[in-house]
């Protein structure tokens, strides 16, 4: 039963069975994973920067550009490793709208409404986004570590819990929430862990570089 369970799961991968192809798709998506994992740390410091806990507008602002900068190369290099996976064009063209609402929510208005409107928007495009790029991750790895490959949808469903805390609580903090305390204290918590999760994203994109590589023989 065990062996029926998993060739079933390692079909859903849909497995390359040329050797050959395998190491070109390896080659030739090795090195872009490599510029997503460089990335990261700039996302990291941007997200960090335009957190909804730092309350200095000149350090949100940058934050914001930052953000901004690193999507669109970020969506740009996944729309190019869409050539090996479809999934990725997804996600890409996903982070390229998202770019495009966050420098369209710097010109809109300060209301409430607009702020869970601006909220709900790139909420929705980044749990799209990242369900994307790391199933895209967990296809390709299909390939060579399968072990490796569930991995990545286990981390999908902690960046989602995470950004339903952190949308939950700035929910109630905008609206102003009789709870304020406790929302406040949900969304340093959801924060902190969605911290952990990217840190822990930026471990994966490394090993599955390395691994991509070292099996393309470069």
């Amino acid at each position: 039963m065990g062996e029926l369970y998993e060739k079933k799961e390692r079909t859903y991968h849909e497995v390359l069975p040329d050797l050959e192809e395998r190491k070109e798709m390896a080659a030739y998506l090795g090195r872009w994973v490599w510029y997503l994992f460089w990335l990261v740390i700039p996302g990291l410091i941007a997200g960090l920067m335009n957190s909804s806990l730092v309350s200095s507008s000149t350090v949100r602002m940058a934050g914001d550009v930052l953000t901004i900068c690193t999507g669109v190369v970020y969506g740009v290099i996944l729309l190019v490793m869409g050539k090996k996976e479809g999934q990725y064009t997804f996600a890409g063209i996903s982070y390229m709208v998202a770019m495009i609402v966050t420098v369209l929510g710097e010109l809109i208005g300060e209301s409430v409404i607009a702020a869970l409107l601006y909220l709900v928007v790139v909420s929705a495009l980044t749990v799209y986004t990242e369900y994307k790029e790391f199933y895209g991750h967990s296809t390709v790895l299909g390939n060579y570590d399968f072990a490796f490959s569930e991995k990545w949808k286990n981390l999908w469903k902690w960046y989602l819990g995470c950004n339903v805390v952190i949308v939950g609580s700035t929910f109630l903090l905008l609206v102003g929430s009789i709870v304020t305390l406790l929302a406040a204290l949900l969304l340093l918590g959801g924060t902190i862990a969605l911290l952990v999760a990217s840190i822990i994203k930026l471990v994966y994109l490394y090993r599955m570089a390395k691994l991509l590589r070292n099996f393309s023989g470069e």
